[in-house]
């Protein structure tokens, strides 16, 4: 275990930058891009960590990245150097209010090799090599021009970058400098003070620059990073030392002068077992010496520069885990799942498709050459059920449900999603903005939920979300709603209670109950309207749809009867009939244009309904989707609404404004249940139904088979589980019994 000593330390913070507007005419100051590099100790697993501004990608530090032994970072990218003397950069060029083009600073030309230096400017990068030149790749942001050199730059021994300048050191203590700096609204060349010579260090600053002039016995500020190789590989040492100048080196090996390495960089070529060791280097000057604390070169069989990495999928999609190896000869690879060998998965790359939720655990792979066998790291992969379908850039924003198991329902606003897990626990993960979203819950420590909903799905960003306890109290994000309670179902802003009433729930946690709508068996809630399903299949609606123009009342076409199913969407509604029969009305908004809700032709079979912004849903009775309308894209456009090819077995859907999710099963949705415990006793006649989170049952009697009406008793919740439905008023010679669900 490598101790805090023993951590190099290359912090870099990026100035603050003075920018001229291009719009304004005048400088502004501008506090933009601030962020931050650290490199520990080098090792197998990625090393290198990064933090604060994040606006163009220059912290996210790629997965695979390993190896690192320096790091810099610049206005809006950052470099590492590998200790094989690859530079990798990651990050976006700079792009200013008037859609300035990228500069190029995090595209590492092609072929750059043997490189011991990096540093990153405002909108370039450059790269010290071992023969002492230097390469440099960006642009300037101003000009947009590339970065040219100066002319006959060599026998280079550090480099360092500013805002819009450079400066290379050079082995006879003499500085190069090249570019430009920025003052008063004005750019001027930017040169080196006459006479400086004896200089140890350099440093850029915004719009000016550092030398280290040697004065003193020599001082090593930063120990050396351990490397590691394979036979025949390269490896690099820099020392960087201050002092009197000039300064001599000698570089060891366990203890033992190295013949002929008495430069500032040690390069070890075709390296094999006899380089392996303990490497310092001892510094001095006519006022003394200094030794440096010794860095480790490991020799394995093989370099692995790029690992497996964890990913998250859903039931039958697919997943590619790699490995990218270097090693003196050839290699074969054998892949691991949990620690057992996979048969036949002997290449660098692994392909899983259809995969099943047996497939979660633990991927690896052992690279062999015949100096020996090295194994990756484990990456994990989770296989979930949810899966995001449809248009708009929230879709992307939530692909880390797929990472979600066990999952039963799941409900999304604008900008969060919950999940109600089968356990009656709830996951909640939050997005701002698109940003990759925390794993925090305001509802962790919740149990014994049946049901969740999200208020204000479509225009408005508030999250009220809902979540419904099996004792029939509804709680928020805010807390449990006080004096509300017998509740069996949620939906937006609407609560149904056991007793067939209706319930509306305000932003704030007030409710109100709705005036002369009883005996109501489902609820759905859209943006501005809502829709309550009776016991008798008629459709209530209350509340507007927004028509492109004006506000509407919310209607239901005449002659509606026998639905047994409703959704809603942004400005349109949808009814599912016992026959499996969807009805859609109102009307799509698709951009400028105002389209009727139309159900597609010969669509039959259906068993659930759901409703986008201007999209409708159908799930059969087999497990398929069908979809019709539009859905809205990142790029304003609108495009057909579709269903994945391989979007596979359906057991629910939730839906949102531009896109929707599907609950993956290992069968289609189920149809009917066989009751169970049937008993009669002192205190009525139960019975016994597995039951589905989100659903609503009622147990239903009549004395005789040949009553014309079926008596209800309260409305229960499902679970999820098996439940008792009870009749306490069981007393007479006999009854009939049914259990309705909808």
């Amino acid at each position: 275990m490598k101790t805090p000593s023993e951590e190099l330390r290359c912090s870099r913070h990026v100035h603050c930058r003075k920018t001229r507007s291009r719009t304004l005419g005048q400088a502004t100051w501008l506090a933009l891009l601030l962020s931050s590099l650290f490199l520990k100790t080098v090792q197998a697993d990625p090393n290198v960590v990064a933090w604060g501004s994040n606006q163009y990608g220059q912290t996210n530090v790629p997965p695979n990245l390993t190896n690192a032994v320096m790091v810099a970072g610049g206005g809006a990218h950052s470099l590492a150097l590998r200790t094989d003397g690859t530079v990798v950069a990651w990050g976006a060029g700079l792009v200013d209010m008037n859609n300035w083009p990228d500069c190029g600073q995090s595209m590492v030309p092609p072929g750059l090799m043997n490189v011991v230096a990096v540093a990153a400017g405002d909108t370039f990068s450059l790269a010290l090599k071992s023969d002492g030149t230097v390469v440099a790749w960006g642009r300037y942001y101003y000009w947009g021009s590339p970065i040219i050199l100066a002319d006959g730059l060599t026998n280079v021994v550090a480099i360092t970058a500013g805002r819009f300048h450079s400066l290379a050191l050079k082995a006879d203590g003499t500085v190069v400098a090249w570019g430009y700096y920025w003052e008063n609204g004005r750019t001027y060349p930017l040169g080196v003070p006459r006479g400086l010579t004896k200089v140890l260090a350099v440093a850029c600053g915004s719009a000016h620059s550092l030398a280290l002039v040697g004065a003193g016995p020599p001082v090593l500020p930063a120990r050396m990073v351990d490397r590691q190789t394979f036979k025949g590989g390269t490896v690099y040492w820099q020392c960087a030392a201050s002092g009197e100048w000039p300064l001599s080196y000698q570089w060891q090996v366990d203890g033992r002068n190295l013949v002929g390495a008495t430069n500032r960089v040690l390069a070890l070529t075709n390296v094999d077992s006899t380089n392996a060791g303990a490497y310092s280097v001892i510094v001095s000057n006519a006022l003394g010496s200094t030794s440096s604390p010794p860095a480790l070169l490991t020799l394995v069989p093989a370099l692995l520069n790029t690992q497996p990495q964890d990913q998250g999928t859903y039931l039958g999609g697919f997943a590619t885990f790699s490995v990218e190896a270097q090693a003196a000869g050839p290699l074969t690879c054998q892949w691991r799942f949990n620690g057992t060998p996979l048969a036949g998965a002997t290449n660098s790359s692994l392909a899983l498709s259809n995969l099943q939720l047996n497939q979660t655990g633990a991927y690896s792979v052992e690279v062999s050459t015949d100096a020996g066998i090295v194994t990756s790291r484990e990456a994990r992969l989770d296989v979930g059920v949810v899966r995001v379908c449809g248009g708009g850039r929230s879709a992307s924003d939530l692909n880390y449900l797929n990472r979600l198991t066990n999952v039963v329902a799941v409900a999304t606003g604008c900008c969060a999603s919950i999940a109600l897990k089968d356990d009656g626990t709830v996951v909640a993960s939050w997005v701002d903005d698109g940003a990759p979203p925390p794993t925090t819950s305001v509802f962790s420590g919740l149990t014994n939920i049946v049901d969740i909903s999200a208020g204000g799905p479509f225009f408005d960003c508030g999250m009220m979300f809902l979540a419904l306890k099996d004792d029939g109290t509804v709680i928020t994000s805010e807390g449990v709603i006080a004096g509300l309670s017998i509740i069996v179902a949620v939906d937006g802003g609407l609560a149904l209670q056991a007793d067939g009433m209706v319930v509306e729930i305000g932003w704030d946690g007030d409710f109100a109950v709705v005036a002369g709508l009883t005996n109501v068996v489902a609820i759905a809630s859209g943006p501005g309207h809502h829709l309550a399903l009776k016991a008798d299949g008629t459709v209530v609606a209350w509340g507007t749809y927004w028509n492109g123009t004006t506000n509407v009342p919310a209607t239901v076409p005449a002659g509606l009867t026998n639905v047994v199913a409703i959704a809603c969407g942004a400005s349109h509604s949808l009814a599912l009939t016992a026959d499996g029969q969807v009805v859609d009305w109102g009307c799509f908004l698709v951009g400028s244009s105002v389209l009727p809700a139309v159900t597609p032709p010969g669509l039959t079979n259906v068993v659930a309904v759901a409703g986008g912004e201007a999209h409708g849903l159908a799930l059969r009775a087999d497990g398929t989707v069908v979809a019709w309308g539009h859905y809205y894209n990142e790029d304003g456009t609108y495009v057909p609404a579709t269903v994945p090819d391989d979007l596979g077995v359906v057991s629910s859907l939730t839906r949102v404004r531009y896109y929707w999710l599907a609950i993956l099963g290992s069968g289609p949705p189920v149809l009917s249940a066989s009751l169970s415990n049937a008993r009669r006793g002192a205190d009525g006649f139960s019975v016994s139904v597995p039951t589905q989170s989100g659903r609503v049952y009622a147990l239903e009697y009549k004395n005789a088979l040949a009553d014309a009406v079926w008596t209800a008793l309260p409305l229960v919740a499902g679970t999820g589980h098996e439940r008792t439905l009870i009749d306490p008023t069981a007393t007479g010679a006999q009854r009939f019994y049914r259990v309705r669900r909808w």
